[in-house]
C-alpha cells in the first residue's frame, strides 16, 4: 500500500487492486481503480510503490512477472 495526500493505492496480487480519492472519499468506500479519469494518478503511484519496494530488496518485485503486474496492472 502506497499512500499520499489525495490517493492511497493498494496492491492486491491475486485479487482486485484498490484506489481511492482521499480528498472527495476519505473513508475509502469507492475504489475508483478502474475509472479512466485517475489512470495517470495509478500509474505514477504503481511506479513509486515499484521503486520502493525494489531499492528496500523486496524479492518479490525482482521476479519479472510480478514487476509487469505492479507496473501495468496485468493480472493471470
Amino acid at each position: 500500500m502506497i499512500r499520499t495526500r489525495e490517493w492511497k493505492y493498494v496492491w492486491n496480487p491475486t485479487d482486485v487492486d484498490e484506489l481511492y480519492d482521499l480528498q472527495a472519499d476519505p473513508h475509502e468506500l469507492h475504489n475508483v481503480v478502474r475509472h479512466p479519469e485517475h489512470f495517470d494518478s495509478l500509474r505514477t503511484l504503481r511506479r513509486r510503490m515499484y521503486e520502493t519496494l525494489h531499492q528496500e530488496g523486496d524479492g518479490l518485485v525482482r521476479n519479472y512477472w510480478m514487476k509487469e503486474q505492479l507496473l501495468t496492472g496485468r493480472k493471470l
